[in-house]
């Protein structure tokens, strides 16, 4: 590796001011030019021997620290490690340049390293959209003994990620409930004890219990109340619908509602294998791209995963009827069919709602849309002109078009659930605890 360029620090620029402004005051004191010429000369020597007690870069070790998956709309952990081989304190900026679709929250660390000695600075990368991800060099710049020069010199420490759906989102999950701390991140919690109508054993009754559950002959055996406990239905199916076509692909935020959406997937899939329920996957646009039929486990989740984060959305309109055909042929057993969608008037959800009753014969269906957060701004401002009440107008009747197809839907047996898109995830979770709770597949 080459020594670099030499470049003049702060410090040394600094100084050099002082150099040529004291030049400017030597016609009025010719008595100062030969400090003043000596001082701008001892400055340049000086600037050329720091140049030269630069550290080699060989005498650095870089290390990138960072998994090689990374999770869609979360900060994640990364960490650059540097060693200093050499016998004395070496000063460093460290800078690093990502691709579009990734940001950093600090992209230039300045830090000192003592002799023989390894120092650490954590940053987090926001991953902003899914696919391959190649992370480039790392630069940094490396100071001489006095602080007057500087060497750039590109580390080729090159990691190839991919950007997943939120997998930070699950361990956080996780994290929460084993701690009992679900409610905290809104989701609810269910008894899986207690509330199904598979038998899991006889206890004693006690006082808040169900009168009905009171298994009579246990009762006059031991001569005492006993009442028999259940336990929420597993292996039971849930199917996933994505849809790809183009409202999917407006952005909320940082992400598109289709991120939302594959999110909110991933952790149902999770929150299902839990209850050893079986999961499967479609996700359609004009076509049908990938369906996936229903398995449990970590292969389930695992296929989601995969499958998912690749998609992206298409600039086409949606073709309901082809996917619910599809998906009612296919499918016999019963199960809670999961449509993650969004439409604007009575127009686009036609179609779902033609051959909604075609999945309602034998399954239970529950459409979650995606709120968008504009024109629920643009419905609740204040208008200040004529153009602003106009805008006003259009996003108010957007949003009463959007709640009669909701209702539309709800007569004809669905669940409907309209969300905020930071907040499908949770309402996702919810729907699913709820309808195993009632028992309604």
């Amino acid at each position: 590796m080459s020594r670099g360029n030499v470049l003049p620090s702060w410090l040394f620029l600094k100084l050099f001011g002082v150099g040529a402004l004291a030049l400017l005051l030597v016609p009025a004191l010719p008595v100062m030019g030969p400090a003043v010429l000596g001082f701008d000369i001892l400055l340049v020597i000086l600037l050329f021997w720091d140049a030269g007690s630069v550290p080699h870069p060989d005498k650095i070790g870089v290390e990138r620290r960072i998994g090689r998956k990374l999770s869609l709309g979360e900060e994640n952990p990364c960490k650059i490690v540097l060693k200093n081989f050499t016998g004395r304190k070496v000063k460093v900026i460290v800078r690093q340049s990502f691709p579009d679709g990734l940001g950093v929250d600090t992209a230039v660390h300045k830090m000192e390293i003592g002799p023989f000695s390894s120092e650490s600075v954590e940053f987090k990368i926001f991953a902003g959209q899914r696919g391959f991800y190649d992370l480039g060099p790392v630069y940094m710049r490396l100071q001489g003994s006095f602080g007057l020069a500087e060497r750039d010199f590109p580390f080729d420490i090159s990691h190839t990620v991919k950007v997943y759906p939120s997998l930070l989102g699950v361990g956080r999950y996780d994290l929460m409930m084993r701690r009992s701390h679900l409610a905290q991140i809104g989701f609810r919690q269910i008894r899986k004890v207690g509330t199904g109508t598979e038998f899991e054993k006889l206890r004693e009754y006690l006082p808040d219990d169900d009168y009905r559950h009171v298994n009579w002959k246990a009762t006059a055996k031991k001569r005492r109340p006993i009442t028999q406990e259940y336990q929420i239905e597993r292996s039971q199916n849930i199917f996933l619908c994505l849809d790809t076509s183009r409202y999917m692909a407006y952005r909320a935020g940082e992400l598109t509602k289709l991120d939302h959406a594959i999110n909110a997937c991933v952790m149902l899939g999770h929150v299902a294998k839990r209850f050893d329920d079986n999961v499967g996957l479609m996700v359609f646009s004009d076509r049908i791209k990938y369906y996936h039929p229903p398995m449990k486990g970590g292969a389930m989740v695992a296929t989601l995963v995969d499958t998912l984060y690749k998609v992206e959305p298409e600039r086409c309109a949606v073709e309901y009827g082809g996917a619910l055909r599809t998906l009612a042929a296919r499918q016999k057993r019963r199960s809670l069919v999961v449509i993650f969608t969004d439409f604007f008037d009575k127009r686009d959800g036609e179609d779902l709602m033609r051959y909604l009753p075609l999945l309602r014969r034998r399954h239970l269906v529950l459409c979650l849309t995606v709120r968008d957060q504009r024109i629920s701004m643009l419905a609740r401002h204040v208008p200040d002109d004529y153009e602003g009440a106009f805008d006003r107008y259009v996003a108010s009747e957007v949003l009463s078009e959007r709640s009669r197809i909701h209702a539309i839907l709800r007569n004809k047996g669905a669940l409907v659930e309209d969300a905020e898109p930071s907040e499908l995830t949770v309402a996702a979770v919810n729907q699913y605890l709820q309808v195993k709770a009632r028992q309604l597949i």
